[in-house]
């Protein structure tokens, strides 16, 4: 006598298209989630511009809003904070740590929408250059920012390198103009 085995048969089949449509359900999500993930508030293109005896400014860009600081000490252990000025959520960032010491090693990480960033596992590292004497010319350098349109744009980093000047950056106004002094310039060796 033959028997029919229809029902394990059947019960198998099922559970072969349950465990396909799992494993195409997952990898969708999976794609989501990272298609999302991709779009975060890392920081990129980090800069260190306007590195003075007793400043420096670092800036970047990301891909969504962030509420943004610099965590920096002379130390890779930090202990400093420096807020962003303005504490709306933006995408470009530019922030100017002060008040430091000439001639000093400082060490930074960025803290963008939350998270702590460093510079592929190390703070990174920034000299302040020597107090230059005062120097009496006044030279600017200064412009306007336009969109495509015509229409002014705000907020927007300008940056200015210069044969051997040391880069130097400037954040435009709400009308799009920017000012940069030359009188702090320096060469990229961070001399006067």
């Amino acid at each position: 006598m033959k028997k029919r085995r229809t029902i394990p048969t059947l019960i198998g089949i099922i559970i072969v298209l349950l465990g396909i449509g799992l494993t195409v359900f997952a990898t969708q999500f999976r794609t989501i989630f990272r298609t999302q993930a991709a779009i975060d508030t890392t920081p990129q293109g980090v800069r260190i511009t306007n590195v003075f005896d007793t400043s420096f400014t670092v800036s970047w860009v990301t891909e969504k809003p962030a509420a943004a600081s610099v965590e920096w000490g002379t130390s890779s252990l930090l202990g400093q904070t420096q807020l962003e000025s303005d504490t709306q959520l933006k995408e470009i960032h530019s922030i100017t740590v002060d008040n430091l010491q000439p001639n000093t090693a400082y060490y930074f990480k960025i803290r963008s929408g939350g998270e702590l960033t460093d510079n592929s596992g190390i703070p990174w590292q920034v000299q302040t250059g020597p107090t230059l004497a005062t120097n009496t010319t006044n030279h600017v350098i200064s412009g306007t920012v336009l969109k495509t349109d015509g229409q002014p744009s705000g907020s927007v980093i300008v940056y200015l390198t210069a044969g051997n000047t040391a880069p130097l950056s400037v954040k435009t106004s709400s009308n799009g103009s920017w000012l940069l002094p030359l009188g702090q310039a320096r060469t990229s060796n961070n001399a006067g």
